[in-house]
């Protein structure tokens, strides 16, 4: 399946208070909860990814992504969960909780913002700081980078 399709399908569920689709949001009640796992989909080696979805203790899971200049934070319960792993079946998968020692970490912020004209996502951790990135600010298709480096003060 295509980026495009995967964002398409995605794109047709209803937006709630605790979802974000915007290019500028804050995820509030996010904060000291713990990541028990995180995954890319659809990732490459080159760091490019389709979508990330975390499960973020008590509060379940939640799936991210970027496109058409924008990013999106949804809560997944288990029928959304089915949803996302059936649209991305058959794309690769990278489990960043284990390979980027994320998993255990407790959550400092997530929150989305535009620098130098492009979408950035960004999920601080107690141990690093993953960052979803558009690879082209002036493409509305353009592919996900994800970044990683230490924490920070934030």
């Amino acid at each position: 399946m295509t980026a495009d399709a995967v964002h398409g399908k995605m794109s047709q569920r209803a937006t709630t208070p605790e979802e974000y689709e915007s290019d500028s949001f804050v995820v509030r009640d996010i904060e000291g909860h713990v990541i028990e796992a995180c995954v890319a989909l659809g990732a490459t080696a080159d760091g490019r990814i389709e979508k990330l979805i975390l499960r973020v203790g008590e509060l379940g899971w939640r799936d991210c992504y970027l496109s058409v200049f924008i990013a999106f934070w949804h809560a997944l319960d288990d029928d959304g969960l089915s949803f996302v792993r059936e649209i991305c079946r058959g794309l690769p998968e990278r489990d960043l909780g284990h390979e980027l020692g994320l998993t255990g970490s407790q959550l400092v912020h997530v929150r989305c913002g535009r620098e130098s004209g492009r979408v950035v996502l960004e999920i601080a951790t107690t141990r690093a700081v993953l960052r979803l990135i558009d690879v082209d600010a002036r493409d509305p298709h353009a592919d996900t980078r994800v970044e990683w480096g230490p924490p920070r003060n934030t």
